[in-house]
């Protein structure tokens, strides 16, 4: 049912952003990406990858054209990407993606950050 509520939210959020009811702003694209990423989570929980892996290259992309290369919630994408792989039992593009992951944490919020 959870998945069924994001899954709504976020079609009601692209109909609003293609009909023009809200400005295309880099706010409403990272809210955009914030609907499809937790999509792409539930996704992941019910075992459903390949819906998943949708949800996260789709929200991937809308960040890379609204926020700054290494932006926090891309990092956190990036993860969550990650735990999606391990759950396939591709841990090699599962330890990639956390990696770079960190990376981006690390030059933003600094090394020792225990955010």
């Amino acid at each position: 049912e959870a998945l069924t509520v994001t899954l709504d939210a976020l079609e009601m959020k692209k109909m609003s952003l293609s009909t023009g009811k809200t400005d295309a702003s880099a706010a409403a694209d990272a809210e955009l990406a914030r609907y499809l990423t937790a999509a792409g989570a539930a996704h992941t929980k019910l075992g459903q990858a390949n819906e998943a892996a949708k949800f996260y290259e789709e929200a991937l992309d809308v960040y890379s054209r609204t926020l700054v290369p290494n932006h926090p919630s891309i990092a956190a994408l990036l993860n969550n990407y990650g735990v999606l792989y391990e759950h396939m039992g591709e841990y090699d593009k599962a330890m990639a993606l956390h990696e770079r992951a960190l990376a981006m944490r690390q030059q933003v919020l600094g090394e020792w950050n225990t955010d």
